[in-house]
């Protein structure tokens, strides 16, 4: 008897305080996804909110009824889209999950200070655990985040800019906000009170500059990261964190494969998987050939975009079952 109770009191305080998490990872009733894996590291502990500026407004909660045509057919697709820094640093993570039976494309930018466990049941911050982890493993992993395993994952990085322009072909991105910095044949040298600084002391890159440009990213990306990393703050180096640059170029040439050359990667899909050649990626021939009518719907005028905030990794993962159900 008093083994009974004390393993009532143990096991019903256990499904008290975990109750949410558990209801949170059940399946939703008819869908073929599951919100758990086998794997222990798709456990999950709640992370911080996270924004990002290439993130739109919601655009409704419901889908838009169209006539029944061959879309009925196309199922569903998750994928994890990942953006790092020059170093390595993973800059911003995106779950989405484009749904042709709600004709619903729902969004999470979600939070690097989320945290996942690894094999040795260790608490690993998401933006970590994408930095140190093989993507594939990130990507089944991300289920504990958002209910569903990611079926594609794309991972962005400086070596992909020109696998992309190149294929994207006519690219203009303007640079907003001027940069200034010493230039590096006079780093080191100390010029005394009252003395001329030489006319080109400074190298400076105006507004307003096409970044594609010849040289200008490599400018950037070369000299200025390096003064911008050494000047510690100092008056010596003017302008946005060169980090703040890249994502802006990733999100702009992300924005054109589901924009303005949306249609032409769509008729060309092997040109989009060249494009995506240099990115860690397996959207390659074979998965265009049998997802891209799908994946392609990532804009569709007849989708609804739905984004989700990243709020806690309960709140979050309900909204998304919400929204996916």
């Amino acid at each position: 008897m008093i083994t009974f109770l004390l393993a009532s009191l143990l096991f019903g305080g256990l499904a008290y305080a975990y109750y949410d998490d558990l209801k949170g990872m059940l399946p939703i009733p008819g869908s073929t996804e599951t919100s758990e894996s086998d794997d222990p590291e798709t456990s999950d502990v709640s992370g911080s909110a996270s924004g990002n500026p290439d993130v739109g407004d919601p655009s409704g909660n419901g889908g838009i009824e169209l006539p029944s045509g061959p879309d009925e057919d196309l199922g569903a697709i998750n994928g994890l889209v990942v953006k790092k820094g020059r170093d390595g640093k993973v800059l911003s993570a995106k779950f989405l999950r484009i749904d042709s039976a709600t004709r619903k494309v729902v969004t999470c930018d979600l939070s690097l200070t989320a945290s996942l466990y690894n094999r040795v049941s260790s608490l690993v911050p998401l933006g970590d655990y994408l930095r140190i982890y093989p993507i594939e493993q990130s990507a089944q992993a991300v289920c504990s985040l958002t209910g569903f395993p990611a079926d594609f994952y794309l991972v962005i990085t400086l070596d992909s800019i020109q696998s992309l322009a190149s294929n994207l072909g006519d690219v203009s991105l303007q640079l907003r906000q001027a940069i200034r910095y010493v230039n590096p044949i006079y780093s080191g040298r100390d010029f005394s009170d009252g003395e001329l600084l030489p006319l080109d002391y400074y190298i400076e890159i105006r507004s307003g500059t096409n970044l594609f440009a010849d040289g200008i990213l490599e400018q950037i990306f070369g000299d200025y990261a390096k003064a911008y990393a050494s000047a510690g703050g100092s008056d010596s180096v003017q302008g946005p964190s060169p980090d703040d640059v890249l994502l802006e170029v990733y999100t702009y040439l992300l924005g054109l494969l589901g924009g303005d050359r949306r249609a032409e990667m769509q008729a060309d899909r092997e040109k989009l998987a060249s494009a995506l050649s240099g990115s860690e990626t397996n959207m390659d021939s074979a998965f265009l050939a049998e997802h891209g009518d799908l994946l392609f719907r990532y804009g569709d005028e007849g989708y609804t975009e739905v984004v989700i905030p990243y709020t806690t990794r309960d709140k979050t993962l309900h909204s998304i079952k919400q929204e996916t159900a």
